[in-house]
C-alpha cells in the first residue's frame, strides 16, 4: 500500500524498529563513558516516543527528501538521523529559550549531546536499511502527484523518429 510515493506498512515498521532500537541503546549504554540514560523508564514515555519514530519516519520516506539524500538505505537513513537530531535540537533550544518549562527543564551537558547524535543516527540507520521504497507506478507521470517535479522516468520518455 502506498500514498504519494510511500510505503505504508514499510515505514511503519522501519518507524517502529528505528524508535525501539534507539531507546534499547540508551539503555543498554546507560552510564557508559558518562553517556547515555537520557530516556525514562517510563510505559507513557515508551508509547510517545514510538509514535513520534513513526511519524518522522514518514518525513524521511517522503519523496520530496528520500530523493535528495546522499547513499543508499542505512546510509541515507543515518544522514537523516543527523540531520533529524539537529533539527529537534534547535527546536528544543528554541522552545526551551521562550520559557517552555519541559525543555527548560532539560540541560544539555556534552554527554548529553554526543548521546543524542549518537542515538538518532542509530534510529536514522535502523529506519533506512528496513524501509523499501514502493515499486514503481504503472501510471503515467503526469496521474502521479509529488510536491516537486518529478524526475523522468526511463520508460516515460518517448523519442520521436
Amino acid at each position: 500500500m502506498t500514498l504519494k510515493g510511500i510505503n505504508l506498512r514499510s515505514i511503519v515498521v522501519a518507524g517502529f524498529v528505528g524508535g525501539y532500537v534507539m531507546t534499547q541503546v540508551d539503555h543498554y549504554l546507560a552510564g557508559m563513558f558518562g553517556m547515555f540514560g537520557m530516556y525514562p523508564d517510563d510505559a507513557w514515555f515508551f508509547v510517545r516516543h514510538h509514535i513520534d519514530g513513526i511519524l518522522f519516519a514518514f518525513l524521511f520516506a517522503w519523496p520530496a527528501v528520500y530523493l535528495r539524500l546522499p547513499g543508499k538505505g542505512w546510509a541515507k537513513g543515518a544522514a537523516y538521523g543527523a540531520l533529524l537530531w539537529l533539527a529537534v535540537s534547535v527546536a528544543s533550544g528554541i522552545a526551551g529559550a521562550m520559557g517552555s518549562f519541559t525543555f527548560s527543564q532539560m540541560p544539555m551537558t556534552t554527554g548529553g549531546l554526543l548521546s543524542a547524535v549518537f542515538l538518532h543516527v542509530v534510529y536514522g540507520f535502523f529506519v533506512g536499511a528496513i524501509y523499501v521504497t514502493p515499486p514503481e507506478s504503472n501510471k503515467p507521470e503526469e496521474e502521479t502527484f509529488y510536491m516537486f517535479t518529478p524526475r523522468k522516468r526511463p520508460d516515460m520518455v518517448h523519442h520521436n523518429s
